[in-house]
């Protein structure tokens, strides 16, 4: 899809940035000379290179629509994988609620943001270029009028993203906060109406969310900044085009259709930097969410085996010799200097007052957890 995609984005952006120009000479060898012959002429050639931009289009989306919904799937699978590598340690750092939402939210974006790639990503500094170069082929005075707006354009979008990118990363963390308070709600349901706590999970829930509200709003109050100074740069390019074109024209340095092809160019040239920005404010969304995923592919689980460990499976005795053991982040053993055997046959009950370790003990048998000492 790689090499695919740039091919079929060329195809389309050569297809799109001829359309100005064969509109020119429409316009200066056909409606000025009102030779009928000249604009029906052109104007075939006009039609068949819009198929063959909207047949390499086409291609594209399929292709490109394939590619991130593959990309997604293997990625979640290798997510997953990895979970199942971890160990209650691992699991206990991410939490649950917060691994659903890499797996599907944050997975979700970087699919957005493959599929935009191949797309827009190429096609916007693609269409740059060439509308560019066909400007400067038209009128190199002119040009520099629009050279002078594209830096604008850049340094105003870098400042704006720039404030925003903290933001995206505390929705994602609100969004984990509310999946983790839906998730423990729907899990103890039973408990829940058992108690008659509905309306105290229903406060819990609502300032959670109002959370997330409250830092979404931030993050879109400052990114639809983007929007408005982009049509003011574009509204004051085209006024300032048609004035000192305009003049061109009177004083006979530039032909009528070609004035119409630089407008046409300089709302291509602009469009393709909306879109720029466009894709590049969802990457800046995505690499938080990019962050997220490598940390936890990134991570190695805590549980390994020693190197002299046996692969082969034997009924033998469960002992334990001066074992002690904290969870991860803890200041104190929950268990410490335990030691005891268990013969093949045995029943063994562990009796203790509640929070003395005992479900913390039977982890440690099946190595949910890893011994923090003997």
């Amino acid at each position: 899809s790689i090499v695919v995609c740039p091919v079929l984005v060329l195809v389309f952006v050569v297809c799109e940035t001829l359309q100005p120009m064969l509109m020119a000479r429409i316009v200066d060898e056909g409606v000025m000379h009102r030779d009928i012959a000249v604009v029906t002429r052109i104007g075939i050639w006009m039609l068949g290179i819009s198929v063959a931009g909207l047949l390499a289009n086409i291609t594209n989306v399929f292709v490109s629509s394939n590619a991130s919904v593959g990309f997604a799937t293997e990625l979640r699978s290798r997510l997953f994988r990895k979970i199942q590598e971890f160990s209650f340690a691992e699991m206990d750092k991410f939490n649950s609620a917060s691994l659903i939402t890499r797996l599907t939210g944050d997975v979700t974006r970087l699919q957005q943001v493959v599929l935009l790639g191949l797309r827009i990503l190429l096609r916007s500094p693609m269409m740059l270029v060439m509308a560019f170069f066909y400007v400067v082929r038209i009128d190199s005075g002119l040009a520099l009028i629009v050279a002078g707006a594209i830096p604008v354009l850049g340094i105003s979008v870098y400042l704006i993203l720039r404030k925003g990118f903290p933001y995206f990363l505390k929705m994602q963390q609100k969004v984990d906060a509310v999946n983790a308070v839906v998730r423990e709600n729907l899990i103890n349901m039973r408990v829940v109406k058992s108690f008659v706590r509905e309306r105290y999970e229903s406060r819990k829930f609502s300032a959670s969310n109002r959370d997330l509200c409250d830092v979404s709003v931030k993050a879109s109050n400052i990114i639809v900044t983007i929007f408005p100074v982009m049509q003011l740069v574009l509204n004051l390019s085209v006024i300032v085009v048609l004035w000192v074109g305009g003049e061109r024209v009177a004083a006979g340095r530039l032909q009528v259709g070609e004035l119409v092809s630089l407008v046409n160019y300089l709302m291509q040239i602009l469009m393709s930097l909306m879109m720029l920005s466009m894709i590049i404010m969802n990457i800046a969304r995505a690499s938080a969410s990019s962050d997220r995923v490598l940390e936890v592919l990134g991570t190695e689980p805590s549980l390994k085996d020693s190197p002299g460990a046996s692969a082969v499976v034997r009924r033998g005795a469960v002992e334990f010799r001066n074992v002690s053991f904290r969870y991860g982040g803890g200041e104190t053993d929950v268990l410490h200097g335990i030691s005891f055997s268990v013969a093949p046959g045995m029943t063994v009950a562990v009796a203790g007052a509640t929070g003395s370790g005992k479900s913390t003990l039977l982890q440690l048998v099946p190595r949910l957890y890893d011994t923090t000492g003997g």
